[in-house]
This record gives structure tokens, C-alpha cells and sequence, in this order.
């Protein structure tokens, strides 16, 4: 077994033990610090998760130091989060509750709600209104400036589909 299977394999059952965590978390019958603490079967598998602490902080480390592949380190970063946002909700159940129910209804939202948006209209820094359409650029005159040796190429325009265009 080479080492990023071992870790993958390490990763899976971490992955496992914090949605089993989750998932006792949201229960309707755990909403606050003392519910968790009232669960015996929680209670070992929040053990489970603050034991794994050490072993993650020690992935992190080697995956930085480039012992695991990509994909890899990828995985451990993304479930080292997990596990201290699920070791943090433990002290506040309820948060997980809305967060289970915030994502159910995001989910069950429609994408067509999201604004259309568009390379025309992309304004990063939020300087023009971008409820209105975009305004028509101006035309560019098709005098040619002797100064300006790029004149020609502002004036002229490709053609919609070149057979010599690699890109079209």
C-alpha cells in the first residue's frame, strides 16, 4: 500500500466518522452543549474526532512538505476543516440544525433565481450599476493614424469563422 492510499484510506474513515457526527448532531433531540454531552454514542465519536486532531496536524505538515500527492492534499485540508468545524459545533449543536436546513433549502432553490451575468457587464469592483444592460460600445472611428501603427487592426474586423482560425 503506498503511502497516499494509506492516507486516502485514513481520510475515508475520518470522512466517515464526521458525518456520523453530523448527522448526530442535527438530531432534533440535540440542541444544545449539555444534549452532547447527555449522549454516550456522540460522546465516542467526538473522542474518535479529538483524536484524530494530532494525526491531521501532522498530515498538514507532510502534505506541505509535498510527502502526498496533490488530489491528497486537497483532502486532507478540506477534511481537516471539517473536523474542527464539527469538534466546534459540539459546543453549539444548533448551528449545525440551521446549517443542515439553510443548505436543504439553498439546494431547493432554483438557479434561475441567481442573476444572468456576463463578460460585458463584469464589474469587479462594483463602480456601475450592473442591473441595466450594458451600454453599446462606442464605434471606433476608421481613420487611420499615421502615429499609431495598431490603427489598421482596431479598424479591421475578423471574420465570424476563419478556416484558418486554430480556435474557431
Amino acid at each position: 500500500m503506498t503511502p497516499n492510499e494509506k492516507v486516502n484510506a485514513d481520510l475515508f474513515t475520518l470522512s466517515e466518522q464526521i458525518d456520523a457526527v453530523r448527522a448526530l448532531l442535527s438530531a432534533p433531540d440535540c440542541n444544545t452543549a449539555s444534549d452532547v454531552d447527555a449522549n454516550e454514542t456522540l460522546l465516542v465519536y467526538v473522542g474518535f474526532l479529538e483524536a484524530c486532531v494530532p494525526r491531521m496536524e501532522q498530515l498538514v505538515e507532510g502534505a506541505l512538505g509535498g510527502k502526498v500527492g496533490e488530489e491528497t492534499f486537497e483532502k486532507i485540508l478540506l477534511l481537516n476543516d471539517q473536523l474542527n468545524r464539527t469538534l466546534d459545533d459540539c459546543d453549539n449543536p444548533s448551528v449545525v440544525t440551521a446549517d443542515t436546513e439553510g443548505a436543504s433549502a439553498a439546494a431547493a432553490a432554483p438557479a434561475a433565481a441567481a442573476p444572468a451575468t456576463s463578460d460585458d457587464n463584469f464589474d469587479p469592483f462594483g463602480e456601475t450599476d450592473l442591473s441595466t444592460p450594458a451600454a453599446a460600445p462606442a464605434a471606433v472611428p476608421a481613420v487611420a493614424d499615421e502615429d499609431d501603427p495598431f490603427a489598421s487592426l482596431v479598424a479591421a474586423k475578423p471574420a465570424a469563422h476563419s478556416s484558418d482560425d486554430p480556435f474557431a
